[in-house]
This record gives structure tokens, sequence and C-alpha cells, in this order.
């Protein structure tokens, strides 16, 4: 007589939490990446991330936003001011959240945009989340 020894985890509840973890990421992806606003997160003056609308407002390709200056972007006329508020919510000062700010497209077209931000942590890191 030969014995068999079989040893099993239940895993039916890590499988769970993995579905559940899978459509929590697919629901966040389809909000943000096809919202009809904006959305970038800027951190140490740096875009993070951007949402196709960015890209698709400004005629530049995601590639040639992100990890590059924000204020790049910005109309040289808002320049100071957008820098200002940015430094002083990131210091943790409470400043203006919504505000005027002009950028320029890749053809350097003016365009008057209305931004909401907010302090967030991104990474472990202080960040503004900027729609």
């Amino acid at each position: 007589m030969k014995e068999v020894h079989a040893f099993g985890t239940d895993c039916t509840e890590q499988v769970v939490t993995e579905n559940a973890l899978l459509e929590s990421e697919q629901t966040y992806k389809s909000l943000v990446e096809g919202a009809s606003d904006s959305i970038v997160i800027l951190q140490d003056g740096i875009v993070k991330y951007a949402n196709p609308q960015l890209s698709a407002m400004t005629g530049y390709p995601l590639e040639s936003l992100l990890n590059h200056p924000f204020l790049n972007h910005v109309d040289e006329k808002d320049r100071e001011k957008v820098l200002q508020t940015y430094s002083r919510r990131l210091s943790g000062e409470t400043v203006q959240k919504n505000y005027e700010v002009k950028i320029r497209d890749r053809l350097g077209r003016r365009i008057e945009t209305e931004t909401h931000a907010s302090l967030i942590s991104y990474e472990g890191r202080p960040a503004s989340l900027m729609l």
C-alpha cells in the first residue's frame, strides 16, 4: 500500500482580493484616462502624470509633457503667479484652489484655463493635483 499526502491552501480570499484590486484599477483608469478635463500631477515642478486630455488640449504628445517642468507650458505672463501659488501650496500654506491660468499649446497659441489644484501625496511625497 502506498500513502499519498497532499497539502493545500484555500486561496479564495486572495483571488477575491486580487480581482477587487484589478476592478478598482480598471475603474480608476477609465475615470482618469477618459475624463473630459485635464488631470495633472506636479511634483518638484515636474509633470509626473498627465491624462490624455492634456495632450489633446495642448497638441503635445504625452511623452513630451511627462517628466518636464510644467512652467514650460504656462504663459509667460502667468508664470510668476503660478509658481508662487504652487510653492506656497506645497509648503502647507492655505492658497486659492481655483484660479485661471493661461497656457500655451504646441503652436504657441494661448489657452485660457480654469484650474482647481489641491495638495496630495504622490509616491510618498507632496505633490499638486491639478484639474
